[in-house]
């Protein structure tokens, strides 16, 4: 497998495994960047891209909104806080 993983799909499986959002890998960023805009097209059903570099362990995550491709900020991915973690009840069945 080479540097860099392209992941995308219509919804986010990565948490299972990411086996199936797994479209290619390539060798350099700026390959990776040109399949994005490639596999990015209006009428392709995704939701998100991910482009993640195997050597430095860094993602890059693309989301669609109102039809165009947008690259997230780091804080604007989709984790959930320590805060909110810490602060959740414990659930009973």
């Amino acid at each position: 497998m080479k540097r860099f993983a392209i992941f995308c799909g219509s919804y986010n499986s990565l948490m299972m495994g990411g086996a199936k959002d797994f479209k290619e890998s390539v060798h350099t960023e700026e390959q990776a960047l040109e399949r994005v805009k490639e596999i990015a097209k209006p009428e392709a059903f995704l939701d998100w891209i991910q482009i993640f570099d195997k050597k430095t362990d860094k993602a890059r995550n693309f989301k669609f909104y109102r039809g165009e491709l947008k690259e997230q900020e780091p804080d604007e991915c989709e984790r959930p806080s320590k805060k909110l973690i810490a602060a959740a009840e414990p659930q009973y069945a």
